[in-house]
């Protein structure tokens, strides 16, 4: 099958089956592979996915025995912190609507406590009865059966690794998914279920044999977009909101030879931006950057093309850590607040930023886009978008390599006794930046 390598949206009926796992699929799902191991992230066999499956309720409805009304069913989530999780757990079913949240044996409130759900469907009985009787007054489910009920989607995405190149024990690896989230989501809410796996009955013990199970969690809360009243950047097909700017005609900056980073800013119509707004830019690779810790360097340059605006001041400029620092603790968000004194920037009225002093990795890579998250002065009502132009960097004198691996069990090799004949040697070669074959058969790179 001629399977698409280019990252962008699933259907819920696309899958790839074990036998199609591609490389080049890797790429369509995960926008970087980084280790902390000295010898890189293994080479993987390629990935593959499933279609979208949703599991049977594994928590079961209870009755409702309380209430003016028998028969109906609900489901709850104990230790739930606050209104908006509940809200969160509830969106992420299907068929679901926060009725009540119940805090005490006395009453409902906005606290810790039990989160009830049901369907979309209300019972009018319900809810002339709130208030009415101590406890937990909730809605209902039209359900017939204890244990039916529907729970989120999941799709099963798959890293396949050759028996000689996997994953070693005690070892950092971090996935970048090309992934967005569509509803509201607290931090610390499980976004991704993760297994370690000998999966197929080929080479295996036993068929789909766990090591390892895990969960990855939100580090953040994850808040709803803004509506069409709050302030926006322009998106195609009017215009780039976002533009990376650089001295040549393709928009496309070098920061090995001008490390500094200037972008305009083009706002959407009658949805300004205002004074004092916030602008997230995650450096991509985010792996790769480390922002110096502290305030940088930037300012603002006003528009002046039909008539001169303002745009004067101090320009809030800061780096962020994007992921648990427990974890990978580079700083790789650069934080803009728009100053004081600005005209607003409109569709016709735009600014430009320019920030320098960046502390740049020593690795390079092809040219990519940046994204971006614009939020007001109280940091509510985000907009997401990536950027126009993009930016590119060849990497350091001495960061490309090449070197036989003498180390560790993969430098022994299969048969490394002196007695032994036809042991396999590996060479590791560091390449500055990313190779690209787009699923073709030709090789990215020879040696």
């Amino acid at each position: 099958p001629d399977y698409d390598g280019c990252p962008g949206s699933l259907g819920d009926d696309d899958e790839v089956p074990y036998t199609e796992a591609r490389q080049f699929l890797c790429g369509k799902l995960f926008s970087e592979l980084w280790t902390e191991d000295g010898e890189g992230f293994p080479v993987t066999h390629g990935c593959y996915y499933s279609k979208t499956y949703r599991d049977q309720a594994y928590v079961k409805f209870q009755r409702l025995r309380n209430t003016n009304y028998e028969g109906g069913y609900i489901r709850h989530y104990n230790n739930i912190r606050d209104y908006k999780e509940c809200e969160a757990l509830c969106a992420a079913l299907a068929d679901c609507a926060v009725y009540r949240y119940c805090y005490a044996p006395n009453g409902c409130t906005e606290g810790a406590g039990t989160c009830w759900q049901m369907d979309d469907t209300v019972i009018p009985g319900m809810l002339s009865a709130e208030g009415t009787i101590p406890g937990r007054i909730v809605g209902i489910r039209r359900a017939q059966d204890e244990s039916g009920g529907l729970f989120p989607f999941y799709r099963e995405i798959n890293i396949v690794f050759n028996e000689e190149y996997g994953l070693k024990a005690g070892t950092k690896y971090m996935l970048v998914m090309n992934a967005r989230s569509l509803i509201e989501l607290p931090a610390e809410m499980p976004l991704l279920e993760l297994y370690s796996m000998c999966a197929e009955e080929i080479g295996c013990p036993r068929p789909y044999m766990v090591f390892e199970n895990t969960f990855a969690n939100s580090s953040i809360q994850l808040v709803v977009k803004g509506n069409s009243s709050h302030a926006a950047l322009s998106t195609l097909p009017s215009a780039e909101g976002f533009q990376i700017q650089a001295p040549n005609a393709d928009n496309v900056l070098n920061l090995a030879e001008l490390p500094v980073f200037q972008f305009r800013l083009t706002g959407d119509g009658g949805r300004v931006v205002r004074p004092l707004a916030i602008l997230r830019v995650h450096m991509w690779p985010l792996t790769q950057w480390n922002l110096a810790e502290g305030e940088c360097s930037a300012v603002c340059i006003p528009y002046h093309l039909s008539s001169v605006k303002q745009c004067e001041g101090y320009v809030g400029c800061a780096s962020e850590l994007f992921m648990d620092p427990e974890f990978h603790s580079h700083r790789n968000v650069l934080k803009i607040r728009l100053p004081e004194v600005m005209d607003f920037i409109t569709g016709s009225v735009f600014h430009t930023i320019k920030v320098a002093d960046l502390a740049l990795p020593e690795s390079g890579w092809f040219p990519t886009r940046v994204g971006v998250q614009l939020t007001r002065e109280d940091d509510t009502a985000p907009q997401y978008l990536t950027s126009g132009g993009m930016y590119w960097k060849f990497p350091d004198k001495g960061y490309t390599e090449s070197r036989l691996v003498l180390q560790g069990r993969t430098g022994y090799g299969p048969k490394p006794f002196v007695e032994q004949i036809q042991n396999k040697l590996l060479v590791r070669l560091q390449f500055g930046a990313t190779l690209w074959n787009w699923g073709d058969a030709d090789l990215a790179a020879s040696v």
